[in-house]
């Protein structure tokens, strides 16, 4: 999983650098193309495109790997055809690069080959000993050792990448630890391959994407997206893209599009829509090749689901900014959020301590929400409802449009034009939130409640924040005596969420936590989110909906009605909302188990049904 701590951690020692440098340099205008593959007998096999957009370093001396993978399924229809050449486009650096084939990542090669690479530039090598594929699944790619200065791996960038063609080892030790650099931002590694043999396949088009909004409005139009490579030896001038939304009669748009070996074809079907509010399945197969079955059609279809409505519900925006302590131009975004958000109620604004070395108020989550970077971390920078804004202006580094939810501001007006746009956006469920806070234990009680009348795409998750206002610390490009608002305090979730349980269209969770005595709650909020969660993808952990509210400090239980007195449960406790007298806590079979006087938590041993009798009058209640 790309959220695990291990690839927290690796990312965060190889990629983390301020806000004015980047392990990932960026290609001039004129990048170099690949030439074709002409001769007979032989096709190029990869998932990269011609150009080399990023160069990817680490910005210190460093022994890489960069490989793709070719898994069994594809090894098994080229079985008996051999790898005689192998592309490699090469980024900052020049000199001797080892062309590797190894059977499992970390495993020693079983086949070397030093060869000299140009710096900028696609490499055509010519492999000493053809490789002859078997059934088994392999890696090919290449081994460097680099200096702090050269940005050796190239990257074509592509939105869209393989889930075979963005390996990269970085030595550690006497190993390599590997990640995925793709997922994270930078695209698929720049290697093709070479083969040649008397089997290859004449017809084979793979759908490698499809990309559907999730969520959109009824009788509105939207476009299906999809694209799609060619993984045959000739080139495919005429196939179909069948598409069939629900269990209504399929669709069939013919695409005549020459297609070579290696090319690949992005595609976007307009005009479709939805006329009836629910959840909806679309899918879509690629057929009919140049009037041929396709020979490899186990990846032509992929399908997805969305919801449309005719009415939605008010959106409120998660904004969660990366800011440090020793971060010299977080001050100034720190004024710019406080003025764009002054005068409206609808943006919930978290600060992490994290993505620019840490300071004393970082906490561990924080630490692995640098995942959503997908690659470089820098301070300051902002992530509005962890999507993705680049095609609305958001950049990585004040020009290059950003690739993953998080950017880095330039202005306040930039700032409240993306919050504004955010707002626009369609939301499905409602966020509400109840709290109650015990003065004497220092325990915390909160409830978030709402409605999806539509239902969800995919798998709805909860999380809840705490955070914090006015910690004094000191912060570069300010003072020792810096006053540090919307500090992330507590995660009361899990760090990504716990998947929501619907009842019907309804939700209703409880946690409960101690604050720490350090912790001022008349200073705290609680911010409480629905979103999806992706392990794999930066760009599909989209916020839903956000709610936020002051921690009810000082006016307490006592200032509640005691008309609107409310019970609710909570791990091994039972809440209590409003001003009462006496409570007596009874188990099922009438025992005693205990009494409170005007306590808003009461805690229990066991999980099961009680009774609470509140000054007369009966609840019951269930403990989970």
């Amino acid at each position: 999983m790309k959220k695990s701590i291990l690839i927290s951690a690796l990312i965060a020692l190889a990629f983390s650098v301020n806000a004015q440098q980047y392990a990932m340099r960026q290609m001039p205008a004129e990048r170099p193309i690949q030439k074709a593959v002409a001769e007979d007998g032989s096709m190029q096999y990869g998932y990269c495109s011609d150009e080399i957009i990023n160069y990817i370093g680490l910005g210190q001396a460093a022994t890489l790997q960069a490989l793709i993978e070719i898994p069994a399924e594809d090894a098994a229809k080229f079985e008996g055809c051999q790898v005689t050449k192998v592309n490699l486009g090469i980024g900052f650096y020049s000199g001797s690069v080892k062309v590797v084939i190894i059977s499992t990542l970390g495993s020693e090669p079983t086949y070397t080959q030093e060869c000299q690479v140009k710096n900028e530039s696609w490499n055509e090598i010519t492999l000493e000993t053809p490789y002859t594929i078997g059934k088994e699944a392999f890696y090919i790619g290449y081994e460097v050792t680099c200096t702090e200065d050269e940005y050796p791996i190239g990257t074509d960038g592509a939105a869209s990448v393989s889930e075979y063609g963005d390996y990269v080892g970085i030595m550690s030790g006497t190993s390599f630890q590997y990640m995925k650099l793709g997922e994270q931002g930078f695209g698929n590694n720049n290697i093709k391959l070479v083969l040649t043999g008397d089997n290859l396949p004449k017809y084979d088009l793979s759908l490698e994407s499809i990309s559907i909004p999730e969520y959109l409005k009824t009788d509105e139009e939207f476009s299906i997206k999809g694209s799609i490579r060619n993984k045959a030896s000739k080139t495919i001038s005429s196939f179909d893209i069948i598409y069939q939304i629900d269990d209504l009669a399929p669709i069939t748009v013919t695409t005549n599009n020459a297609l070579a070996n290696s090319a690949s074809y992005d595609f976007a079907i307009d005009g479709v829509k939805f006329e009836q509010d629910g959840t909806h399945s679309i899918s879509v197969t690629i057929a009919n090749l140049d009037g041929n079955a396709d020979e490899n059609d186990g990846d032509n279809s992929h399908s997805a689901k969305l919801v449309s409505l005719t009415n939605f519900v008010p959106r409120k925006v998660l904004v969660e900014n990366f800011s440090t302590a020793s971060c010299g131009n977080c001050p100034r975004v720190h004024r710019w959020m406080k003025s764009a958000t002054a005068e409206r109620n609808d943006v919930a604004w978290v600060v992490h301590h994290s993505g620019f070395y840490t300071d004393d108020f970082t906490i561990e989550e924080s630490e692995h929400y640098l995942w959503l970077f997908g690659g470089s971390t820098y301070a300051p920078a902002l992530m509005m409802d962890r999507t993705c804004l680049g095609e609305q202006g958001a950049t990585r580094d004040g020009e290059n449009m950003a690739l993953t939810p998080t950017f880095l501001p330039t202005s306040q007006s930039q700032i409240e034009e993306l919050i504004n746009y955010c707002i626009e956006q369609q939301a499905v469920v409602s966020v509400a939130i109840e709290d109650v806070y015990n003065e004497e234990t220092r325990e915390l009680a909160v409830k978030v409640s709402g409605k999806a009348e539509g239902g969800f795409a995919r798998t709805p998750y909860i999380h809840i924040f705490l955070t914090e206002d006015g910690l004094i610390g000191p912060q570069s490009g300010s003072s020792s005596n810096y006053q540090h608002n919307h500090a992330l305090r507590k995660v009361m979730t899990s760090t990504w969420g716990d998947e929501l349980e619907m009842n019907g269209n309804d939700y209703e969770v409880t946690y409960t936590c101690t604050l720490d005595d350090k912790w001022l709650p008349e200073n705290m909020s609680v911010i409480a989110f629905i979103a999806h969660n992706d392990d794999y993808d930066t760009n599909r952990n989209q916020v839903l909906n956000t709610e936020w509210k002051v921690l009810e400090y000082g006016a307490g239980v006592n200032d509640v009605a005691a008309d609107k007195l409310n019970v609710w449960t909570a791990d091994k406790a039972i809440c209590i909302d409003g001003s009462y007298n006496n409570a007596t806590v009874y188990a099922i079979d009438g025992r005693v188990v205990t009494e409170a006087n005007g306590a808003s938590i009461i805690n229990v041993e066991n999980n099961g049904v009680y009774i609470v009798v509140i000054d007369g009058t009966s609840y019951k209640v269930v403990v989970k």
